[in-house]
C-alpha cells in the first residue's frame, strides 16, 4: 500500500529531451540527437521515427500547436541547445514525417561549448489564438547578471502565429519569469 511500481513503455530511446501528446494519445517524443518517434504508449509500439536536425545541435524541447489536425496549423516546434534555433516544421503522421521547415529564431549562445537549456508551451486563455511562450536559460557557467550574451540569459519569447516574435522578456525585466536559481527555465507553464 502507498508503493508505485513504474513499468518501462518503451525502451532504447537515445536521450529522450521532451515529449508531447498527440490527440489519439500517442506521444512524439524528442532525442537530444535531433530525432523524433512517434510511440503508441499503450504498447510500445514504434509508430514512426524521423530525424529532423543534424548530429551538431541537440533537441531539447518540443511544442505541438494546439490546433493540430486542422490542416493549416500543424505544426511542431522545436528548439535546439548549442546553437539556440527555434524551428517550426510541418508534422504529418502517416508517416511520420516533418515538412517546410522554418528557423524562426537563432539566438547566439556563446561559443562552441555554449549550452542554453529552453522549454515551450502553448497558452491562449479562454478566446485568443493560442501563443508559442519559449523559456531559454543561461549557458552553463554563466552568470546571467552580468553577461550581454543572449544565449547567457534568462530570457521569454512570445511567439506569433506566424513565426514572428511578438514579445522578448528578460528574467530580470519582467515578473511573468520565475526561473532564477536554476540552470535553466527547463518547462515553461500555463
Amino acid at each position: 500500500e502507498g508503493q508505485y511500481a513504474f513499468v518501462p513503455v518503451v525502451q532504447g530511446l537515445d536521450s529522450p529531451a521532451d515529449m508531447v501528446r498527440l490527440s489519439d494519445d500517442t506521444l512524439v517524443i524528442a532525442s537530444r540527437n535531433g530525432g523524433i518517434r512517434r510511440i503508441d504508449p499503450v504498447t510500445g509500439e514504434d509508430l514512426g521515427n524521423v530525424q529532423v536536425l543534424d548530429a551538431e545541435e541537440e533537441l531539447l524541447a518540443i511544442a505541438l500547436d494546439p490546433r493540430y489536425g486542422d490542416g493549416v496549423h500543424d505544426y511542431l516546434y522545436g528548439f535546439t541547445t548549442h546553437t539556440g534555433n527555434l524551428y517550426r516544421w510541418t508534422m504529418g503522421l502517416s508517416p511520420l514525417r516533418f515538412e517546410d521547415q522554418v528557423k524562426v529564431l537563432d539566438i547566439e549562445t556563446g561559443g562552441g561549448d555554449g549550452h542554453c537549456g529552453a522549454g515551450m508551451s502553448f497558452w491562449g486563455g479562454e478566446t485568443a489564438d493560442p501563443t508559442l511562450y519559449l523559456g531559454i536559460g543561461p549557458a552553463a557557467g554563466a552568470d546571467p547578471q552580468t553577461t550581454d550574451n543572449l544565449g547567457q540569459k534568462l530570457l521569454g519569447f512570445q511567439i506569433n502565429d506566424d513565426g514572428t516574435i511578438r514579445n522578448s522578456l528578460s528574467a530580470f525585466d519582467d515578473p511573468l519569469i520565475a526561473a532564477l536559481g536554476l540552470l535553466n527555465p527547463w518547462r515553461v507553464e500555463d
